[in-house]
């Protein structure tokens, strides 16, 4: 009987929430997903990730499942989230992590975010991440938040191409810091 309990324990423990939170301590949040779940992942409450049409099965950095961005396909999987949803506090800042591949080098891409409500939009090139084709990098940048956010503001997070690169993105992760 221990038996049973100890394996039901591993391998409730090995499954993979599309969208997990994990508060490692008060002053974050981290929200992840490998990509590899999507119709859980799409249809998770509340709803954080849009555009499916995005995500493709084929070559992938985990699995089998990344978001494929094209000359047809602009965008990436979109992660779409109140403020107030993601915590009852407003955060200061957001480190936006994902790994990409582009067949060539220096590809045109942009990590952005916005908020609906403000005048906050940002975005950063993936090209610096990327001098090099056909290997998968890790992207990484950081987001300062405006301090007049509210819990109805709606964050936007995604990856564009404007049409002119193919992109693959796969394990993205938001680490929200609420720290002062």
């Amino acid at each position: 009987m221990v038996l049973y309990i100890i394996a039901g324990l591993i391998f409730a423990g090995g499954c993979i929430s599309p969208l997990s939170e994990t508060k490692e301590d008060a002053a974050k949040v981290i929200i992840s997903t490998n990509l590899e779940n999507p119709d859980s992942l799409l249809s998770a409450e509340p709803i954080a990730w849009k555009n499916a049409n995005a995500l493709h099965e084929g070559l992938a950095f985990s699995g089998k499942t990344a978001s494929k961005l094209d000359y047809e396909n602009e965008y990436s999987i979109v992660f779409e989230q109140k403020i107030g949803y993601i915590d009852h506090r407003s955060p200061r800042r957001f480190t936006f992590e994902a790994m990409m591949y582009s067949p060539e080098p220096l590809p045109v891409g942009f990590m952005v975010a916005s908020v609906s409500g403000t005048e906050y939009y940002r975005s950063y090139p993936v090209a610096e991440f990327l001098p090099v084709g056909e290997k998968w990098e890790k992207v990484r940048t950081t987001f300062t938040f405006p301090d007049s956010l509210k819990p109805s503001d709606v964050l936007k997070v995604y990856i564009w191409n404007k049409k002119q690169s193919e992109l693959l993105i796969d394990d993205l992760t938001l680490e929200f810091d609420f720290r002062k």
